[in-house]
């Protein structure tokens, strides 16, 4: 699925003052791109990416996923047509993994599914828990696996829905260099397999290395 951002802006009030987190943002990341987004703390990275998976609402400008003649643009869906879309297109993956402590990882991968009233398909299911090398770990609960473990159990949540959008944030932030760069080089492949734009924030240049394209942020403001 093909993204674009049309002066996409967000701003926050502090007293008097209108604080810029982004600022007329006009990309556009073709269907199945690998994209790196970098910057300083606080450039902005994040903000740009929540607001292309619809977690944020924008101040000005426009999201826009198209899918052949069919164009979407989030910022004009209704919060429950949001919700849908993005449970349906996203899959997202986050640095703290993002699991539910009290559920199984079984139960964390397919919970997406369960939302949105969809059967589990067993031999993706079975697929990408092979693949992710974690088929020996679906009954233990989050505290008794491994940062990495974590993490795989997390981008299978994401990719279960067969998403076309896969979002990460710092996704190897809580990693060990050798678990990161297994975790990468796993999301690469998956995402390359199935053509699914992959889009990462991330302060690690190696890992922008890796991917197609990178862009940078400062001060809000996409300067590459």
């Amino acid at each position: 699925m093909k993204i674009t951002t049309e002066n996409l802006t967000k701003t926050y009030k502090t007293g008097e003052d209108t604080i810029y987190a982004l600022k007329n943002c006009n990309i556009t990341i073709e269907e199945g791109e690998q994209l790196a987004i970098m910057g300083p703390s606080g450039s902005g990275k994040t903000t740009l990416l929540s607001l292309i998976g619809g977690i944020i609402k924008h101040s000005e400008g426009k999201v826009i996923f198209s899918d052949g003649d069919r164009a979407t643009d989030i910022t004009t869906l209704s919060e429950s047509a949001l919700a849908k879309f993005r449970r349906r297109n996203i899959g997202f993956v986050f640095q703290d993994y993002s699991l539910i402590p009290e559920m199984t990882a079984r139960q964390n991968i397919t919970l997406p599914l369960l939302l949105d009233n969809k059967k589990v398909d067993k031999k993706r299911f079975d697929e990408l828990c092979e693949r992710l090398m974690i088929k020996d770990r679906l009954s233990h609960l989050p505290e008794e696996l491994s940062g990495g473990q974590k993490q795989r159990v997390a981008i299978a949540r994401a990719l279960i829905t067969n998403p076309s959008v896969i979002l990460c944030d710092e996704p190897t932030g809580n990693l060990d260099s050798k678990s990161g760069e297994e975790v990468i080089t796993l999301l690469k492949e998956l995402c390359e397999a199935e053509n699914k734009t992959l889009i990462i924030v991330t302060h690690d240049k190696g890992i922008s290395e890796k991917l197609f394209r990178t862009i940078e942020i400062y001060d809000g403001e996409v300067t590459k």
